[in-house]
């Protein structure tokens, strides 16, 4: 049997659950899938195996979903794509065969906590670890041409007896950040594995919801031929994006706090107070002088019927900031403490038509990854160094800033720039020490 491969035939995946409209969409099945490297130090790789094996199997039990596959067969699901997989009672050891894998040779020791980041994506994103795009060409017509899962996950020696990697893959067309930190926090042998399952069944009704909470306008713009044509240009034709990736210093994150607390009470807004977030995506609005940029947000919590944090799936979208909403700190926090539809106004510009969009727009875009992950432990004793989000560089649209947690209690920024120096972005941004300058200097 081939890693990613389940030889079943179509009575083993008994149930199918229609996807959302995004997620049949060629927006999600051509994206890349959701991946991340961990990083250990004092456990051998065979001992991180074994248990991170059985954690997987844990898992499956309680989210058979992810041993599923995506299929389109429209006499018997209809137009819409279906997630099919087996609500396992006992997993069988070919099912996690198809997952699981330890020590691939394209990436035995190839990989190692040192190397250069650029390196790390090409030697992973080539390698059997990556879940591939479902796209043009994976969709087939009918469940038992495909045996291709859409869960990956990858244990590997990375240069030493005492060290090792975990890599861990999911389709993006089944699982956003919300979806998949929640899965790959589950596999840490300090998460409750009794409680929290995921519900894979897809809350139809939220599709237009969530348009209506965007904003009809906003929706519209981020599909739109100007934004799309834009977005493909910068990825295809501009610049190479180069990475800066840094701490967060508390200090200065401290400092501008206490100043948008002191305006807040100036104003009268008692209740207003900024999250990192906030202070991070102004800082990185002002640093693009962007036209306009685009924040995603999780609609979980914030739309009527998805209220509850734990629908599998992906119910993130974006929210359009322009200068007026993200010059400030305070700005960010007022849009998304406004509720549903989140932009009222774009301040006195309406928003860019096709030329404007294709020829003169600065975008930037930023994504928060750090709200999702505390530390994976599969072996006590076994320390977590570094935890990296893998992304395609050459994919890279326009300016791109990523939040998330190279480690427990710490967070930090990968800002991938086509337009800036090291010092520009420094001066700017809210940034202290290096995440590491072997990586990412």
């Amino acid at each position: 049997m081939k890693f990613g491969i389940l030889n079943r035939d179509e009575n083993y995946f008994s149930v199918a659950e229609p996807l959302l409209p995004v997620e049949s969409s060629a927006q999600l099945t051509q994206e890349a899938a959701v991946t991340t490297v961990t990083f250990f130090s004092g456990a051998s790789t065979e001992a991180v195996a074994e248990v991170a094996r059985e954690r997987l199997r844990m898992v499956l039990k309680s989210n058979p979903w992810i041993a599923g596959k995506v299929v389109k067969d429209t006499k018997k699901y209809g137009k819409r794509c279906q997630l099919v997989f087996s609500p396992l009672n006992d997993v069988p050891d070919d099912v996690i065969d198809a997952i699981f894998q330890v020590n691939p040779p394209e990436l035995t020791d190839k990989i190692h906590p040192t190397m250069k980041y650029e390196e790390l994506c090409k030697v992973v994103s080539s390698s059997s670890a990556i879940v591939p795009r479902l796209g043009p060409g994976y969709l087939y017509k009918s469940a038992i041409d495909v045996g291709r899962l859409l869960t990956r996950m990858t244990v590997v020696s990375s240069g030493s007896d005492e060290s090792c990697a975990v890599i861990f893959s999911i389709s993006h067309t089944i699982a956003d950040g919300h979806t998949y930190y929640h899965i790959l926090n589950k596999l840490s042998i300090t998460s409750d594995l009794l409680q929290s399952p995921m519900q894979v069944k897809r809350v139809q009704e939220a599709g237009p919801k969530m348009i209506e909470a965007q904003g009809k306008a906003d929706y519209d713009f981020t599909t739109s031929i100007g934004h799309i044509g834009a977005a493909a240009m910068g990825a295809m034709f501009g610049k190479k994006a180069r990475l800066y990736t840094y701490y967060v210093d508390e200090t200065k994150i401290a400092a501008e706090k206490a100043i948008c607390e002191e305006r807040a009470l100036k104003e009268g807004k008692e209740t207003i107070i900024v999250s990192h977030n906030d202070i991070i995506t102004s800082a990185f609005g002002n640093c693009v002088g962007g036209r306009l940029i685009n924040m995603a947000v999780n609609w979980r919590g914030r739309v009527e019927g998805i209220m509850d944090p734990l629908y599998a799936g992906n119910y993130e979208y974006v929210l359009w900031l322009d200068k007026q909403q993200y010059q400030s700190p305070l700005g960010v926090r007022e849009c998304l403490q406004s509720g549903p539809p989140y932009f009222k106004s774009h301040g006195d510009r309406p928003l860019p038509g096709m030329w404007e969009a294709l020829t003169k727009c600065k975008f930037g875009n930023i994504v928060n990854w750090a709200g999702f992950i505390g530390e994976l432990v599969f072996v006590e004793g076994c320390e977590q160094r570094l935890h990296v989000p893998i992304v395609p560089m050459n994919l890279i649209p326009y300016e791109t800033c990523l939040i998330f947690r190279p480690i427990a209690n710490r967070l930090a920024v990968m800002y991938f720039s086509k337009r800036f120096g090291r010092d520009e972005i420094l001066e700017k941004m809210p940034f202290g020490e290096p995440v590491s300058s072997n990586m990412f200097g």
